[in-house]
């Protein structure tokens, strides 16, 4: 079985953290997408509706925040999924 997972944030430096801890976790499988601001996780997440299992999202990212990205998936019904909210800042 194929595990989604997605990866919403504009570090690389974290996406790469967060993939290499995907890879430590020996997740059988994954499959692993990446977006690197909101707007690009909001449009992510739509397209991929069903076939995540997982997602890790960052709060502060240009072009639309986490938590709005959030708020408007929620709006639509697109997050019946576990979510991460993961940040660097305090």
């Amino acid at each position: 079985m194929t595990h989604r997972i997605a990866l919403i944030d504009d570090s690389s430096v974290m996406r790469s953290i967060l993939r290499k801890t995907i890879v430590a976790a020996q997740v059988s499988e994954a499959d692993v997408v990446e977006a690197t601001n909101g707007r690009e996780g909001y449009e992510l997440i739509k397209s991929n509706t069903g076939e995540l299992c997982l997602a890790f999202v960052d709060l502060h990212m240009p072009e639309m925040g986490g938590l709005d990205m959030l708020k408007a998936l929620h709006e639509e019904g697109l997050t019946d999924f576990p979510i991460v909210v993961v940040s660097a800042e305090e």
